[in-house]
């Protein structure tokens, strides 16, 4: 294909992949020369973070109905609670979103937690971490296993719920680590496919973590309950996956030695190729 501009706007995998796999994007090539190309890629991070049990005597439908999912006609509304941007400041974290949906504290034991990774891991063919840890801990409940997947085939886990978990949704520090490389194999074009190396920083996990506990102060300064269970202190803890919010693999700089693209969005060094999208 020839022309005078060409504007790559694949995506923040597919934007870097393309350019990786021509020569100019190679490693010291004209468009990489500072290997840059492909590197900060961030998501926003996903967990089932803890479990919120409400105060003796309140019900976890009314101190949490704002946060059901609700439908607005034909569209699902998914509303969260987060600190405030002064608090975010002042603690210096990363911005986090929480979701609470209602469950059982049955779905919260060690063995059904451990059985629904391992039920998870087979249906995205992706093995859990510490698989023989979650085995023993399937072992250790049977009973409790037993009767969650009761509860789930009947469509009922839901009902008469004991507290909430946190689905915690939360932004990434950019990491020049985290990122797009190209794999073995290729494509049925003979392009090799993208090898993501997907990391986190000790800020992004210390954000999740800190901002769990205070939530959790809070909740129980007003009287309202506490978060009995938190991410990083269950053993093994919910796997972290992402949102399909891929970013950040062709960085904005005015230094090429630090960045893929110009304040303008053009390849450095490059005037006729520029990116669009979330790549950059």
């Amino acid at each position: 294909v020839e022309a005078r501009q060409f504007v790559l706007a694949g995506g923040g995998i597919e934007n870097a992949r393309i350019l990786l796999a021509s020569e100019a994007g190679r490693p010291g090539g004209p468009a990489n020369p500072f290997d840059q190309l492909g590197r900060y890629f961030m998501e926003h991070v996903h967990v089932d973070s803890g479990f919120f049990v409400p105060a003796p005597g309140a019900r976890v439908e009314d101190l949490l109905a704002l946060y059901r999912r609700h439908m607005a006609g034909e569209h699902k509304q998914i509303r969260t609670l987060r600190l405030t941007g002064e608090a975010q400041q002042r603690e210096g974290l990363l911005n986090t979103v929480t979701e609470f949906l209602p469950r059982r504290k049955l779905f919260t034991s060690a063995g059904v937690r451990s059985f629904a990774e391992l039920a998870w891991g087979i249906d995205a063919r992706s093995a859990p971490e510490h698989v023989v840890r979650h085995f023993l801990n399937i072992a250790a409940q049977p009973h409790r296993v037993a009767a969650a997947a009761w509860l789930k085939k009947r469509h009922v886990h839901e009902e008469q719920p004991s507290g909430a978990t946190l689905v915690m949704t939360a932004e990434q520090a950019p990491n020049p680590a985290s990122r797009i490389t190209l794999g073995r194999r290729v494509d049925r074009f003979g392009v090799p496919v993208a090898r993501l190396e997907w990391r986190l920083t000790p800020l992004d996990e210390h954000s999740i973590r800190r901002t769990q506990d205070i939530l959790d102060a809070q909740f129980q300064a007003a009287g309202l309950g506490q978060i009995e269970l938190k991410w990083g202190e269950t053993h093994p803890d919910p796997r972290i996956h992402g949102c399909w919010h891929h970013i950040g693999t062709t960085r904005m700089s005015s230094d090429p030695r630090t960045g893929v693209v110009d304040g303008d969005c053009f390849l450095h060094g490059l005037s006729n190729l520029s990116f669009a999208g979330s790549s950059v």
